[in-house]
């Protein structure tokens, strides 16, 4: 065949993910989280919604420790400053902020994000003391929304300079939806301590708790809740009372997604695990995915269905936050169900597409056995993007680099399925999983090159997803593990989740099932940057928040329960839900609170299934 590099072979991705990028060329990006912009609207109707401390003196250490003060965190962006409460220099109290921006990696700051909807149409006040050491600083009072405001102070004569006041102003506007103060140290030692924050002249200290549910919104609640163990190993055959809720919610769905609120839960971990095998035993579920990079997840699939292989290795390819005990043991139960010999056997599978390396490889190796000319076009085009991925994770492009990944990658996939075109007699499976790598490959191109647009991923993994059920029977039934930021079907941040582009791929055949928890403990990293893992407090459940309700609904009758979203919401007795209400929401990173995006509870999830009190995640074995 005649392979021209110049030419544009058909479809380069699927119709989901073109969605994704003809949506984003319509969003406004004044601010990096500019395009929220349901979170506006849900915020801008959301009356003062939990009593989150501010910590504005920097009195309460955050969660890792008195690296960086309780509710303030660094923006990934920014390199990793040396962050820490100092209690030699202070103004007053305990402890001021030092960053250190002496060393190498630019400017480092932090930020503090406080939701506006109570705020709106007030003038806002900061007062905040800086002392420098040979430093230059800069202090923002930003509004986030549309269109936001900003004031700033900025000191760049990087002297040593004694406590100076600073004074900045912002007027909250209607469909501004957060309040951002963020400092910054741009070279020096600089030290921040005794902010104070007033709306309207009058000191903000905490956010005012939210509107606890009437009695008559808990009355909805109770009547719409099932009490469960979800922890409990089942006996052969029985299952704890309290399941038979979970038909209700399933119905005949093919797809039931389980969330969950932070990545690093013992419980949750459990929890779906024991939902999975419910879903197996009294539903018929086969296939099981996972929010991990595709082909990765093929050595455990292997394993599962009875590969001789070490399990730890085979996981070896997993995030680090699924490469626990818990998770090793929902795995080895899937082969021992498949050791028996079902008529269906259990699957499991990934669907994220974060790391492109082994499927660059798997291409060029499938290329290599069957035309060298194509395997050496294809490792050609694919050279830069693999290289830089060879010294490490997640390289971010320079100076156009992305658009030539992504450009590259559409070459290769056009060649490649040209070539199998031109080649049916190849072994049909085989062809399936070649052209899916490459579209793997587009979608990590793709996401390089537009790292802001959290539309891409989410709308790939979708994708992918579709594309797994597609390599399966018609009436295969898979549940789905991923956060709940990810599962729902509007997403806590605009609307464009992975769950969204799913209902508009399976409708009705779709559940979402989100996990919660009222208190308790996680594992987590101990920033976007710094990876090292630690155990970190998960705040109570504000008021007004979905599991403070749900907290209240339990009420020491057991240790976990099962909402009915769409029943409750369908009572006409219920208002309380489609009110946006606080949810946590804590990711890989560990974070103070969590509560930062409310969403309207009715239309994210099916069900909520809440434990009441949690724990970390496992190291594994």
């Amino acid at each position: 065949m005649t392979m021209d590099r110049n030419v544009s072979y058909g479809p380069l991705l699927p119709d989901t993910i073109v969605l994704a990028w003809s949506r984003t060329s319509n969003v406004a990006m004044r601010s990096p989280l500019l395009h929220i912009a349901t979170c506006a609207l849900a915020c801008a109707a959301l009356n003062a919604w939990a009593q989150q401390p501010l910590n504005l003196g920097f009195e309460t250490p955050g969660v890792t420790g008195t690296d960086r003060p309780w509710g303030w965190e660094g923006h990934w962006q920014w390199a990793a400053g040396a962050w820490s409460l100092d209690s030699s220099t202070v103004r007053g109290g305990r402890y001021s902020f030092q960053i250190n921006a002496s060393g190498e990696g630019g400017a480092h700051a932090m930020m503090l994000r406080l939701p506006a909807g109570s705020l709106q149409g007030r003038r806002m006040e900061l007062t905040a003391h800086a002392r420098t050491a040979n430093g230059a600083y800069r202090i923002l009072l930003n509004t986030w929304g549309e269109p936001g405001s900003q004031d700033s102070v900025v000191v760049n004569d990087a002297a040593t300079r004694d406590w100076t006041e600073q004074r900045l102003s912002v007027l909250i506007g209607p469909q501004d939806y957060q309040l951002v103060i963020i400092l910054v140290a741009s070279h020096g030692t600089v030290w921040f301590d005794d902010l104070v924050l007033t709306a309207d002249g009058h000191a903000v200290t905490e956010l005012p708790s939210g509107r606890p549910p009437a009695e008559a919104d808990l009355d909805v609640l109770r009547a719409h809740s099932t009490v469960l163990d979800p922890l409990a190993d089942p006996a052969p055959g029985a299952w704890p009372a309290g399941y038979d809720a979970i038909d209700k919610v399933v119905g005949k769905a093919r797809i039931v997604s389980l969330g969950e609120s932070t990545h690093g839960t013992h419980e949750f971990f459990v929890a779906k695990h024991r939902l999975f095998q419910y879903l197996v035993e009294q539903h018929g579920f086969t296939v099981f995915a996972i929010e991990a990079n595709q082909l990765a997840t093929e050595r455990i699939n292997a394993y599962v269905h009875g590969a001789r292989d070490t399990l730890e290795k085979a996981m070896g390819g997993l995030f680090g936050v699924w490469y626990k005990q818990e998770v090793k043991d929902l795995i080895e139960w899937m082969q021992a169900y498949n050791a028996r010999k079902p008529a269906r056997p259990l699957s499991f599978v990934g669907f994220d597409m974060q790391d492109p390396q082994l499927p660059m490889d798997a291409v060029v190796n499938y290329a290599t056995g069957n035309e060298p000319r194509l395997a050496d076009l294809l490792k050609s085009l694919y050279a830069d993007q693999r290289e830089a991925w060879r010294q490490g994770d997640y390289p971010q492009p320079m100076d156009g680099q992305g658009a030539r990944w992504l450009q590259n990658a559409r070459e290769a996939y056009g060649i490649l399925s040209q070539y199998l075109l031109d080649t049916p007699a190849l072994d049909p499976a085989a062809r399936r999983w070649v052209i899916q790598n490459a579209v793997v490959v587009m979608q990590c191109a793709a996401q390089a090159n537009d790292p802001w647009n959290s539309m891409i991923r989410d709308s790939c993994m979708a994708a992918n997803i579709a594309w797994t059920l597609e390599q399966h029977p018609a009436d295969t039934r898979m549940a789905v593990w991923a956060h709940d930021a990810h599962v729902g079907r509007i997403g806590f941040v605009n609307g464009t989740s992975m769950g969204a582009y799913m209902v508009r791929e399976f409708g009705d055949q779709l559940r979402v099932i989100g996990l919660g928890t009222y208190d308790g403990a996680y594992r987590a990293t101990r920033g976007f940057i710094d990876h090292r893992m630690m155990d970190a407090r998960c705040y109570p459940a504000p008021v007004g928040s979905l599991e403070e309700a749900l907290h209240r609904v339990l009420a020491g009758k057991g240790e976990a329960l099962l909402l009915d979203i769409r029943a409750s919401a369908s009572d006409p007795r219920s208002t309380w839900l489609q009110q946006p209400r606080p949810v946590r929401s804590i990711g890989y990173s560990a974070f103070d609170f969590g509560f930062e995006q409310p969403t309207v509870l009715a239309d994210q999830f099916d069900a909520v299934l809440l434990i009441d009190h949690t724990t970390p995640s496992r190291k594994l074995e």
